[in-house]
């Protein structure tokens, strides 16, 4: 248990520390030292990459094995959401109450989910391709900076769904209990048919009760929490993704060449350059994407505290 507390403490150190490096990357912009303000905000979005998985797979996050590449930090986080949905997916019960109740406050959960891995797909094809963003021009990086804009639009429109549209609370507790009665009669269902063995069939009863009854006891604005959480982390995590791609092979490639660099590497970060003058633009969306991580973060440890407490009146 003091292993999971470590990680969590250095998960918030980590997003202090990306909140650190963009302030940097902002007044050495100011100052016109943009190699360095864009190294840093790289470092920003690495750190934010570090944060994010300490946060959501203590068990195995080691700061040695990180690596100082955030694109592949970035396919790293990806791994994680794909592994986390497959759990959820696998727990029925749950994830009919998920389903359920998206739902009811105007979202298709299934499908979006689908959609990110999707997307996740198509990033993490990009990341193994990245060398192609070596240097970019103005049409690449208004383009880029589209997306960005885009993206976020997509995703504020989506939050704010969230925060505003609160859970009616007698429809949701009449969703859940028509959904406990379906489960119920669907298990029934297989044992009469003999698809079940009675053992099976009594521990199955006996699973819906307990995650029911859990359901019930939980303040039904956590439901909402949850939701937003979701968003949150979905929303920093997208545009973190594209940013990094954005920077780290024009950052890794310019600080480090190859011997077939045609280039030199200071020579690569001049205001005339598209990266460097829209990096203010690239800067916002860096500050909104940790933000929204923070916000995330501070709703998990809120919700963890009270799945805690829940837990106990359960078991009383």
């Amino acid at each position: 248990m003091t292993e999971i507390i470590d990680k969590n403490e250095q998960a918030w150190q980590f997003l202090d520390v990306a909140f650190n490096d963009l302030d940097s990357s902002i007044l050495l912009y100011d100052e016109e030292y943009y190699p360095n303000s864009v190294f840093l905000l790289e470092q920003s979005v690495e750190k934010a990459f570090k944060s994010y998985d300490f946060k959501f797979n203590p068990n195995t996050a080691d700061p040695r094995k990180i690596g100082h590449k955030p694109l592949q930090v970035i396919k790293n986080s990806n791994k994680i959401y794909r592994q986390k949905n497959e759990d959820i997916r696998q727990k029925p019960e749950e994830y009919a109450v998920v389903l359920s109740l998206t739902k009811k406050i105007g979202f298709d959960y299934s499908k979006n989910v689908e959609e990110t891995l999707d997307a996740q797909a198509k990033m993490d094809n990009l990341i193994d391709n990245c060398n192609e963003f070596l240097e970019l021009d103005e049409e690449d990086i208004l383009f880029s900076i589209n997306n960005l804009k885009e993206t976020h639009e997509g995703w504020v429109e989506t939050i704010n769904q969230i925060q505003e549209n609160k859970i009616n609370i007698e429809e949701w507790e009449h969703n859940i209990d028509e959904m406990y009665s379906n489960i119920r009669a669907g298990f029934q269902e297989l044992g009469s048919k003999d698809m079940i063995s009675t053992e099976d069939l009594d521990a199955g009863m006996k699973k819906v009760d307990a995650v029911f009854l859990q359901v019930k006891m939980v303040p039904k604005e956590v439901y909402n929490n949850y939701l937003l959480f979701i968003f949150l982390i979905l929303g920093g995590v997208s545009l973190l993704s594209l940013v990094g791609l954005l920077l780290s092979a024009h950052e890794q490639n310019s600080r480090y060449p190859t011997k077939d660099a045609t280039f030199t590497p200071l020579d690569f970060y001049t205001l005339e350059l598209p990266l460097v003058s829209h990096l203010p633009e690239i800067q916002d969306y860096v500050c909104i994407s940790l933000e929204w991580l923070w916000d995330a973060y501070e709703l998990l440890d809120s919700l963890s505290k009270n799945r805690d407490e829940n837990s106990k009146l359960v078991n009383a």
